[in-house]
């Protein structure tokens, strides 16, 4: 075998073309014969060029490296010791890695594997796409088993959902058909079309379809559809559909459209329920609302706590503005504030606490104010405040004072202290100690005073001043001064 100079010039003629002998013998001695094998000789296998391989038909691979190129027009561009065993697989470079899958393409890496057909691995170590037309990016130990699935990159993931993905982070696992995580730790979007953005250790069953969880730490979706936890850690969202958590810790929402916006341990587990915030508060009744506060409850259909602590509106309709251990169990019932408040009225409903403390309306309409241990207990009954008053008297009043009793049908106390009026009608302006006595009609303005007959006004001590000193133009029943003798004219 003839080695060619590097230096040397050659031009080319027929085999049967004399070479020699065509010239002086100085010029026959700087000639030299070769062929076409003698150049192929010449080029050392040490320079990397590109040869046929020895399996696969129009296939290609780097000469030397331990490479392999057995699938028909498959091609290995370098690196040392890959296979491509598939028709049209291509392995770009990097060590140990194994193109079995028709059209299947690995970049690079090492130990990658392209199992399935147009299956593709850019990079990393230890990665497999087994799906058709799936993808890993690169990273390490991810695995796309199935058809369209995609991992972009990081370590230990396993996109086995038809046409899933996981964007990066690592150990996250996407098996819903559709289903995306976009990064985030320990993650797994079981259901169809579900979404991870990110977080620890987060999860949607594979029944909640549609789902969606933003970030956080150990949230679980288990069921129903397209609900959502935006953040936080350790919520729940379960309701048959379009429930949400927004943030906050340890919340739950369980009901159709349900929603916590955020704060601790809040519950919303009913059709539309909603806590905004807060912690420990309970919307249990259909398109009710718990603001937010502390350890409210809001059981009554469309009842509404606005915030405060230890609140319980039970009623349909009800309503707590605030305050604390306050109730409305009445429909359409109201308390606005104050503690201990009680609006329990059964029938219609509609009876109103304004604030104060320890008072009752436990009939329909009734209506407190404010003050302390006060009770509207008949129909239209109202109470301005005070203390330990009762109007229990259908639409009597007790503006005020302490331990009045307005007991009569449209009795009146404007205040005072420990009076009655319990006759229809009857009223006590104020004082102490006075009582109607269940005349009708009867009307007391002083104290100590006890009436003996309906109709009738009693007064203590009263005093007249500009009495008239003439009975002309007066009407009957009238008084007037005949020299200083009171005269009524009949």
């Amino acid at each position: 075998m003839a080695i060619i100079p590097s230096t040397q010039k050659f031009h080319t003629v027929a085999e049967d073309i004399p070479t020699k002998n065509r010239g002086s013998e100085l010029a026959n001695s700087g000639r030299e014969a070769v062929t076409m094998q003698d150049i192929i000789d010449s080029i050392p296998t040490s320079t990397g060029i590109f040869e046929e391989g020895p399996g696969g038909a129009a296939s290609t691979q780097r000469v030397g490296s331990s490479n392999v190129a057995d699938g028909t027009s498959s091609t290995v561009s370098g690196g040392y010791n890959n296979e491509a065993r598939g028709d049209n697989s291509t392995i770009s470079g990097g060590i140990n890695n194994v193109s079995v899958g028709n059209r299947s393409v690995i970049g690079g890496g090492t130990n990658n594997r392209s199992f399935g057909f147009n299956s593709s691995v850019v990079g990393g170590v230890n990665n497999i796409s087994n799906g058709e037309s799936s993808s890993v990016g690169g990273g390490s130990t991810n695995e796309a088993s199935v058809q369209f699935a995609t991992i972009g990159g990081g370590f230990s993931h396993t996109a086995s959902g038809i046409s899933s993905t996981i964007s990066g982070g690592n150990t996250n696992t996407a098996s819903g058909q559709d289903s995306t995580i976009a990064g985030g730790n320990s993650n797994s979007a079981e259901a169809d079309r579900s979404f991870i953005g990110g977080g620890y250790q987060n999860t949607i069953n594979n029944v909640a379809s549609g789902s969606t969880i933003g970030g956080g730490y150990n949230h679980t979706i288990s069921s129903g559809g397209f609900n959502t936890i935006g953040g936080g850690n350790t919520n729940t969202a379960t309701g048959s559909s379009d429930s949400t958590v927004g943030g906050g810790g340890g919340n739950d929402a369980t009901g159709q459209g349900s929603t916590v916006g955020g704060g601790q341990n809040n519950s919303a587990s009913n059709l539309d329920s909603t806590v905004g915030g807060g912690g420990f508060n309970v919307s249990s009744g259909t398109q009710s609302t718990v603001s937010g506060g502390s350890r409210n409850t809001a059981s009554g259909v469309k009842s509404t706590v606005g915030g405060g602590v230890y609140n319980t509106a039970s009623g349909q309709t009800s309503t707590i503005s605030g305050g604390t251990y306050n109730t409305a169990s009445g429909d359409y019932s109201t308390v606005s504030g104050g503690e201990n408040n009680t609006a329990s009225a059964v029938t219609f409903g509609k009876s109103t606490i304004g604030g104060g403390s320890n008072n009752t309306a436990n009939s329909d309409f009734s209506t407190i104010s404010g003050g302390s241990q006060n009770t509207a207990s008949a129909y239209y009954s109202t109470m301005g405040g005070g203390l330990q008053n009762t109007a229990s008297g259908r639409a009597s009043v007790v503006v005020g004072g302490q331990q009045n009793i307005a007991s009569g049908y449209r009795s009146f106390i404007g205040g005072g202290y420990y009076n009655v009026a319990d006759g229809i009608s009857s009223s006590i302006i104020g004082g102490d100690y006075n009582n109607t006595n269940g005349y009708n009609g009867a009307h007391i303005i002083g104290s100590s005073i006890y009436a003996d007959r309906s109709d009738c006004t009693f007064v203590e001590n009263l005093t007249i001043t500009q009495v008239p000193t003439s009975a002309v133009g007066l009407s009957s029943g009238s008084v007037w001064n005949n020299g200083g003798v009171l005269n009524i004219v009949l």
